[in-house]
């Protein structure tokens, strides 16, 4: 799903300022629409790791504050990318925003892997 978002950000920059405002506003809904999908599979993942369920809300506490960081500076900063370089600025977003997304699949790719290491183990 990280690699869809991606791709999908990444199309947004490359729409050209003549298509229609209606191609451009449902276009640019499909990132946030996948990322969504995202929500109910995040809290899977501890369980796919194995985490005991005593220690589960701890371990959700920390990757919350993990996960959510960067939404205590990214507005500002993106904010400030706009008000310095101007519409050159949204490149700026959307690269930062592509960026995350590969975070996201190798994080996801790193998690994937090692539960597959364990179950062939077991």
């Amino acid at each position: 799903m990280f690699a869809l978002i991606g791709l999908f950000t990444f199309g947004v920059m490359l729409i050209p300022s003549s298509v229609s405002t209606t191609f451009a506003s449902i276009y640019t809904l499909l990132p946030a629409a996948v990322t969504m999908t995202l929500y109910g599979i995040s809290w899977s993942i501890q369980r796919e790791l194995k985490i005991p369920a005593a220690v589960m809300g701890t371990a959700i506490g920390i990757s919350s504050c993990i996960g959510w960081l960067p939404d205590l500076f990214m507005h500002t900063m993106f904010g400030h990318w706009l008000d310095i370089y101007g519409n050159t600025g949204y490149r700026f977003i959307f690269s930062y925003l592509i960026v995350l997304s590969i975070i996201g699949f190798l994080c996801g790719f790193v998690v994937q892997r090692s539960n597959s290491k364990r179950k062939a183990e077991e």
